[in-house]
């Protein structure tokens, strides 16, 4: 496959009539492009897998075993994934491994249930690629493509190219077929959101305690969540990670 073929793929898109036929259609472009599978999410803070017809899950049709789907949605997975969280910070693609054992992941402390994803994960893959993809909005996506065996570093610039044009293709074109509550789902909790909201303010623990009428303690931990989720590296990130995602708002 190459790029120079771009209105060759974007057609191909166009003659998807649905969801489903789109998402088969990334499979097989990955297949073309030596990699064993794709993902992806029209929306980092989506916390759901997109449905088929018939209520299966549409990355079943594209080759995901569904004890992994399922295992993914029923353990609440995607509010720890590292690989979306490194999305929402990063501008580029980037190759990634699902080795749990490592000790940080791009420079931070890999969490528990970072590791707990990266181990579930490391079940049905070895590696990827991921793709992030702005969107009109400041809705962020992204596209992985996904390795059994092969290195995730093993890939030529001509097909990271390509990788980096489909991703952005793709997405744009499936944003508006994704169930809205999938796209719209949020990230963060209601009390989450309420920390960082007074914090984005300018109030400390003790002063967000206060005003929330809980401990300081309680939202030590809820901050704590949401830098985790964000894989923000501390408060102040954060709060403009939630602010750009559009996840709280100042008014």
């Amino acid at each position: 496959m190459s790029v120079s073929g771009d209105g060759y793929y974007v057609d191909q898109l166009r003659e998807q009539p649905d969801l489903e036929g789109a998402s088969q259609l990334l499979a097989r472009w990955a297949e073309d492009l030596g990699w064993d599978l794709a993902a992806y999410h029209v929306s980092l803070d989506a916390r759901d897998l997109p449905r088929a017809k018939d209520g299966s899950f549409i990355a079943a049709l594209m080759g995901w075993p569904t004890d992994c789907l399922v295992r993914w949605r029923e353990a609440g997975l995607g509010a720890h994934c590292p690989v979306a969280q490194r999305c929402g910070r990063a501008a580029a693609p980037f190759a990634w491994s699902c080795d749990a054992r490592d000790s940080e992941w791009f420079g931070n402390p890999l969490t528990r249930d970072q590791r707990r994803v990266l181990e579930h994960y490391g079940r049905y893959i070895s590696s990827g690629i991921a793709v992030p993809v702005q969107q009109a909005g400041g809705t962020l996506g992204y596209v992985s493509w996904c390795s059994r065996s092969r290195e995730h570093g093993d890939c030529s610039a001509e097909s990271l190219a390509t990788m980096h044009f489909l991703s952005h293709v793709f997405i744009r074109h499936v944003a508006d077929m994704v169930p809205s509550e999938l796209v719209t789902g949020s990230l963060l909790t209601a009390r989450e959101k309420q920390c960082l909201t007074l914090a984005a303010l300018g109030k400390n623990e003790h002063e967000i305690a206060s005003v929330l009428n809980r401990s300081r303690e309680t939202v030590h931990f809820h901050i704590r969540n949401c830098m985790c989720k964000l894989g923000a590296a501390n408060r102040t990130h954060a709060v403009a990670l939630a602010c750009t995602r559009g996840l709280i708002r100042l008014n």
